[in-house]
């Protein structure tokens, strides 16, 4: 199966396929679906079987999400590029009961998360598509539980609100996904924040 690989979006349309560093799998409509009967759902998946399951979600036609960044491996001298989870373990999807079930029957599944807050899920997913769509160099970071809550007032990142940890040489800005307690960060600079 083939599908285009538009920045930021991963068409579940088969017949096109080009690999993009740093963009997600997203066949877009998660975050446009208004469809209450598909609520975000947060697939534990097995180990090392995420693109695989998004594949699969794709291949059904199941609204899936699954941010992924760029990686350099050192073997033999020699540097591999690749794209990896940027959060290990875990997609997001909007499906019905009956579609759990088909993704249960993947084989891929260790679970679901039920997300009660379906608009905080959303809004986190949101920025978190924002920073990857903008090829910034994302890094992981723990869940910043402490620290300032900031709004970017302009630049590539304008609107964007979280967490700004301070380091050494300058600023971290962090995006949390609450759901998962997970985290990505940005460097950027004191100039473009403001207190939220």
């Amino acid at each position: 199966m083939y599908s285009l690989r538009v920045p930021g979006v991963f068409d579940c349309v088969p017949g096109f396929w080009e690999l993009n560093m740093n963009q997600p799998y997203d066949n877009n409509t998660c975050f446009v679906l208004k469809d209450l009967s598909r609520p975000w759902q947060v697939v534990r998946t097995k180990a090392r079987h995420e693109k695989k399951l998004a594949d699969e979600c794709i291949e059904i036609e199941i609204p899936c999400f699954l941010p992924l960044r760029a990686h350099q491996n050192r073997k033999n001298g020699r540097i591999f590029k690749s794209e990896i989870p940027m959060f290990p373990g875990y997609m997001f999807v909007r499906c019905t009961l009956d579609e759990k079930q088909e993704l249960f029957r993947t084989g891929r599944v260790a679970g679901f998360l039920e997300v009660n807050d379906q608009d905080g899920l959303r809004d986190d997913l949101l920025q978190i598509k924002k920073v990857i769509e903008l090829s910034a160099p994302v890094k992981p970071h723990p869940f910043a539980k402490v620290g300032t809550w900031v709004r970017i007032k302009n630049g590539p990142f304008q609107g964007l609100e979280g967490l700004i940890v301070s380091k050494r040489t300058g600023y971290r800005f962090v995006v949390n996904v609450r759901m998962i307690k997970r985290a990505v960060a940005v460097d950027v600079d004191a100039e473009f924040l403001e207190l939220a």
